[in-house]
């Protein structure tokens, strides 16, 4: 059966293909973001894994909290100290938030909708020591700007998680910046084992056995799905029933449409022939009292003959507009 992709980058591959889905594993998710949209975790989660998801935007940790009841979901900052934080929501994408205030004025000048709030800021040491029981098998952090400070509050020698994800550019680029905060992995004794073009994967030098499975790029042999992809399935199966159900009606609506689209031609044309007519007697009357042909003929009764036929063409053009909004309604309902 293949595997459901919810990653942005696929990293949920390259974490299943090292760790295996087995139910049982744990995972810390900093900068959890959508429980759904470009989750790192979902796979796990789905596949009965528990673990601790921290989100500071508020829809998303309500969303953590009603979607994972089993997880811990902490609606926080994780930094190198703990306190208040100034966070920068960006309303235009809500990946891009950050506490650095110089992605904010970045953001802002480039027509981004940026507003700031105080936030909790905790250490990644103390969440694992208020919550953390056994063994961590993958950690990623996704913080736009604030990795350093996450790593510099964590206690890398006590809590070891097996692989660390790390987004490892400058957000929206693709300019790298773990040259910044790598060398505290590296002097806890991590191995950098791989980059995706987005994230440095880290793996501890126990389980440096890892690092072979997280060397080749997601391809066809694991077998993937996006999950965007499996999204768009199901719509246009949707879509494929409803046609389905509403054919019968669809054909006896066309066949109304094109019965009216019909009755309008004839109209339009005993129309075009009467206005023709009542040209040719209005022409004859001035002053004259024969007719094209010579022959003598009554005014009067030629010009009621007129007011009948001018009234007849009122009545087909009236008839000829309810036709045809009908007809709009009709081709509207289809």
């Amino acid at each position: 059966m293949a595997m459901i992709s919810y990653a942005g980058n696929m990293e949920d591959v390259l974490l299943a293909r090292a760790l295996g889905s087995e139910p049982g594993g744990c995972y810390i998710d900093i900068g959890s973001g959508s429980p759904l949209l470009d989750s790192v975790t979902r796979h796990f989660h789905e596949a009965g894994w528990r673990g601790i998801n921290i989100e500071p935007q508020s829809q998303f940790h309500e969303e953590c909290l009603q979607q994972r009841p089993e997880d811990v979901t902490l609606q926080a900052v994780v930094g190198k100290a703990t306190g208040q934080v100034t966070l920068y929501e960006n309303l235009s994408n809500w990946g891009l938030s950050t506490v650095s205030a110089e992605l904010a004025e970045a953001y802002r000048a480039s027509g981004m909708e940026v507003v700031e709030r105080q936030v909790e800021m905790v250490t990644l040491a103390q969440v694992c020591e208020t919550y953390v029981t056994g063994p961590i098998d993958f950690c990623t952090i996704d913080v736009e700007g604030h990795e350093r400070d996450v790593l510099l509050g964590g206690d890398w020698d006590r809590w070891r998680p097996r692989i660390v994800v790390i987004e490892a550019t400058i957000p929206m680029t693709t300019s790298q910046v773990d040259h910044h905060w790598a060398d505290i992995l590296l002097e806890a004794r991590y191995i950098d084992a791989y980059f995706d073009g987005l994230n440095r994967y880290f793996v501890t030098e126990e389980a440096a056995h890892l690092i072979p499975t997280l060397a080749v790029q997601p391809n066809w042999f694991d077998q993937v799905v996006p999950y965007r992809e499996v999204v768009l399935r199901r719509r246009i199966e949707v879509l494929e029933e409803q046609v389905q159900r509403f054919d019968p009606h669809e054909r006896e609506v066309a066949d109304y449409v094109e019965n009216l689209e019909q009755q309008l031609r004839r109209l339009e044309k005993h129309q075009h022939e009467v206005a023709e007519y009542v040209r040719k007697l209005e022409a004859a009357l001035p002053g004259d009292r024969h007719g094209e042909d010579g022959r003598e003929f009554d005014a009067d009764a030629t010009r009621h003959e007129i007011d009948a036929l001018t009234m007849r063409v009122h009545v087909l053009e009236k008839l000829n507009l309810e036709l045809a909004l009908r007809s709009t309604r009709n081709e509207m309902a289809r």
